[in-house]
């Protein structure tokens, strides 16, 4: 962060906070399935097919990539 607070990398930043919201997701109903249209945050779902999607087309990082898996993380398209 830089002397205002706010992050270096934006971008990076709004995977953690996602990637946050997402295991809060998998700890409170016990399975990482966030559904596409899940009422209570839209957001999450559209970021977990986004993930998907790069995943797929081969340009999600290898961190990126174990973290999500960690976690139990489904790569099927749904």
């Amino acid at each position: 962060m830089d002397a205002a607070g706010f992050p270096w990398e934006p971008v990076s930043h709004s995977w953690e906070e996602s990637f946050a919201r997402f295991r809060a997701y998998k700890a409170r109903f016990g399975h990482p399935r966030v559904p596409a249209k899940w009422p209570e945050d839209q957001a999450l779902g559209s970021w977990v097919s986004g993930q998907r999607s790069l995943f797929h087309a081969r340009k999600l990082t290898e961190e990126r990539r174990r973290r999500l898996e960690e976690l139990g993380f489904d790569w099927a398209r749904t």
